[in-house]
């Protein structure tokens, strides 16, 4: 193929992605990605999950032995919560900025009610990413406590309570 036909061709693809009245390149989604309807202007999109500790969500679980546990002891983000309740009293899923195990009488940077419940009709707290939007982020730490009181940390009974936390660091 000869130099000039490469040339012509390179300023033909060219004139079509680039406005040399402006000095602009010309792109939408229609030219740069697959996956988009252009006549309803959407663009479908699939998250897919990445198979590697390096980004995968962290856990931190309690399956009725404990009721409140230091996830992580550096700034991390949660990303989603499940806690059941088996009391007949509500109880409260509480997460908090730290990275030090709790004594009692903290208060959480949010707490969520746990609908009393049976041993064999649990009481559940699900959220999730969409919750979050897509995370909470802990400057310091996270923390989480099933609590008997909304303010302020209050020990629960552990046995009643399973509590599964995902957060990333």
């Amino acid at each position: 193929m000869a130099l000039s036909s490469i040339k012509g061709t390179l300023q033909e693809i060219l004139s079509t992605v680039f406005d040399l009245t402006n000095g602009w390149l010309n792109v939408n989604l229609g030219t740069l990605i697959e996956g988009e309807d252009q006549t309803a202007r959407v663009l479908g999109t699939f998250t897919k999950p990445v198979a590697s500790a390096t980004y995968a969500p962290l856990r931190s679980t309690g399956f009725g032995t404990a009721v409140s546990a230091v996830a992580s002891a550096q700034a991390s983000a949660v990303v989603a919560v499940y806690a059941s309740n088996a009391n007949a009293a509500v109880r409260y899923c509480q997460l908090f900025n730290r990275a030090t195990a709790l004594a009692g009488g903290e208060t959480p940077i949010v707490s969520f009610p746990i609908p009393a419940g049976t041993i064999n009709n649990s009481g559940v707290l699900l959220l999730d990413s969409a919750f979050f939007a897509p995370s909470s982020y802990q400057s310091i730490g996270t923390v989480w406590a099933i609590s008997t009181t909304n303010a302020t940390y209050t020990t629960a009974t552990a046995a009643d309570h399973n509590v599964i936390v995902r957060y990333v660091q």
